[in-house]
């Protein structure tokens, strides 16, 4: 049995739109040293920390941060890790469900959830304090999303970053499985583009900031076309405000970049721009891509990628720290078994990057262990290249989220 209807609940999400939705087609110790280097319904929950908004990083930033000792995290995981320690640790009065959070604007995780009107849809923005503990303020906004009677928002909303808007998508139930992304700004539904099956999201800003970027995501149809095709991996430059070019023949058309796999999972990136995706086959197992900079920004071409790891079963929850000198770079990846859909143990990849291949240097290996079977935990990092790990807290029957944040030693 699983441990809690939420943790029951979101399990059988993620594999329920993993499965079925898409079916259709520095110098830190243990002892403490220092590391040195508007919309309607508007609403804010938790501690003393910032409410939303837009801009800055996360609490617990500055100049010098110091590393936890074991004991702050023991009840939650075991770090396998020797290269990373734990500098942060944040709780939350929110619960993540079968959500997958990403990095938001206002400098903390950001999440969406359908409703509580129809066709509606709530951002929920959790912000940390400052300092190395203490708790997340959660700050809500619904928009009328136009979601149609019966389908179903996507586990992701999305900061664009690269200009203003925030996009979620929805899907209509299986397995008539086409839907729409749409862009939230301001108080209302502003861009609507006609898609199948989208499943995860990634901004890419382009380079050089000037206010344009490409929208990756994995799912089942290139941008503009609802009906259900190849389960894959497709982008969308941004021209003019617009995905899609239009009349203007200077805009390039959304591409598919490489199809593998017969159902959609998740994609991230690096902070060098470093793309990681995973996708899941119908046998059982699930195969990871990864995406050099150069050959996933804006402006480039459809390509196959680099195998980075093959696994029994299927997984939600992934996130990468990129390359720092002669450290390696760091995928965290969650597996789930097939059979039970049970969360097993974070894994690490740790990888190589040059500006045209990705190569992974190791076989996966442990980096979290729970001390309880079937512990889903999600999965992001921020700008500063610490990995962020929440983890569901049950008491009573009520279940909290602690947030550990992870950095490099020196």
């Amino acid at each position: 049995m699983l441990a809690s209807s939420t943790t029951f609940h979101r399990i059988h999400r993620a594999a329920a739109a993993t499965l079925l939705l898409l079916l259709c087609a520095p110098g830190c110790t243990d002892e403490g040293e220092t590391l040195t280097g508007g919309a309607a319904g508007s609403t804010a929950i938790g501690g003393s920390g910032g409410s939303g908004g837009s801009g800055g990083d996360s609490g617990g930033g500055g100049a010098s941060v110091t590393c936890l000792p074991d004991s702050a995290t023991a009840s939650l995981f075991t770090l396998s890790a020797d290269d990373l320690c734990a500098v942060a640790v944040y709780t939350a009065a929110g619960a993540i469900a079968y959500q997958q959070p990403t990095w938001g604007a206002h400098g903390g995780p950001l999440l969406v959830t359908q409703g509580p009107g129809d066709g509606e849809v709530t951002l929920a923005r959790w912000t940390p304090p400052n300092g190395a503990e203490g708790e997340m303020t959660i700050a809500t906004e619904t928009f009328d999303a136009k979601i149609p009677a019966g389908a179903f928002a996507g586990a992701e909303a999305l900061d664009l970053g690269f200009r203003s808007g925030t996009a979620v998508s929805y899907s209509n139930a299986f397995p008539d499985t086409s839907g729409e992304l749409v862009i939230l700004g301001g108080a209302s539904a502003e861009e609507r583009y006609p898609v199948n099956g989208i499943f995860s999201m990634l901004a890419l800003p382009a380079a050089g900031g000037d206010m344009t970027g490409r929208l990756a995501y994995t799912g089942l149809s290139l941008l503009g076309d609802a009906a259900a095709g190849t389960n894959g991996l497709y982008a969308a430059d941004d021209c003019d405000g617009s995905l899609l070019p239009g009349a203007d023949p200077a805009c390039a058309a959304p591409i598919e970049v490489a199809a593998w796999g017969d159902a959609s999972g998740p994609v991230v990136s690096d902070s060098q721009g470093n793309a990681f995706v995973v996708m899941t086959n119908f046998a059982g197992d699930q195969i990871a891509r990864a995406f050099a900079g150069a050959k996933i920004t804006e402006g480039a071409p459809p390509t196959d990628g680099d195998e980075l790891f093959t696994l029994d079963g299927f997984g939600q929850s992934l996130a990468a720290i990129a390359p720092s000198g002669a450290a390696p770079g760091i995928v965290a990846f969650q597996p789930s078994d097939a059979m039970s859909f049970e969360a097993l143990d974070v894994l690490q990849i740790r990888y190589s990057a040059s500006g045209q291949a990705i190569t992974a240097q190791d076989p996966p290996a442990a980096l979290l262990t729970f001390p309880s079977p079937n512990t889903p935990v999600a999965l992001i990092t921020d700008p500063q290249d610490r990995l962020w790990v929440g983890v569901p807290v049950i008491d009573g029957g009520a279940t909290t989220t602690t947030f550990v944040v992870l950095t490099r030693k020196p």
